[in-house]
């Protein structure tokens, strides 16, 4: 009885031990899911109740076709089209809004250079525009970048414009429906359905080629 006491405590230690050392990670590996999982259903709903159409897990090709990117979900709506990226970070992040390099300051308080996770989305809004023929300046397609809700990130970094965001996973279906009311002219229906299709296929491609190389 002795024996299956003492092993039955030093199992227990064990597993507390384990649970102590990969805490952070267990941590950051549940709230970078909940991100994903917050903004998936955000973009869900939004689209059901506005009856919208949604893509999710879009790849595109950057930089003249020599880099694949990914595009988490993409909402064809009414009056506008949103490029929806998550970003997850630990820390807090600083740095100018218009390059393409930001600071990421660590819970150690380490700092390295990261990929300003703005601009990167914002050239993938200049890509989607240039594969479907979309003039610029017509500001048809949003830049949006939804962020976990622990990383800390200065006024100067929050963007909440015409053609782009950077705004927190409970922001998002709210800062969706207002863009929606915007005073502009709604997007042609066979437009956006040839746009839909177009997406589509070009990810497809992307996807099969991607396949292909694994195997």
């Amino acid at each position: 009885m002795v024996g299956w006491i003492v092993l039955i405590s030093v199992v227990l230690l064990l597993i507390v031990s384990l649970v102590f050392l990969f805490s952070d990670n267990l941590k950051r590996a549940f709230e970078r899911r909940v991100l994903n999982k917050k903004t998936y259903e955000a973009v869900s709903q939004f689209a059901d109740e506005e009856d919208q159409l949604l893509l999710n897990d879009i790849y595109i090709l950057l930089d003249d076709g020599e880099n694949i990117s990914k595009i988490n979900h993409v909402i064809l709506a009414d009056k506008y089209i949103f490029l929806v990226s998550t970003f997850y970070a630990e820390g807090g992040i600083y740095g100018n809004v218009l390059d393409d390099t930001i600071f990421l300051r660590d819970y150690k308080n380490n700092v390295r250079k990261i990929t300003n996770p703005i601009r990167l989305n914002e050239k993938k809004v200049l890509q989607l525009e240039q594969n479907l023929s979309i003039v610029h300046e017509s500001k048809v397609i949003v830049s949006v970048v939804v962020y976990n809700s622990s990383l800390i990130v200065p006024p100067e970094l929050i963007k909440k414009d015409q053609t782009s965001w950077f705004l927190k996973s409970n922001e998002l279906k709210k800062t969706l429906k207002t863009a929606e009311k915007d005073d502009v002219t709604p997007l042609p229906h066979d437009k956006t359905k040839q746009w839909l299709d177009s997406i589509k296929n070009s990810s497809e491609k992307i996807k099969n080629q991607l396949s292909q190389k694994r195997g």
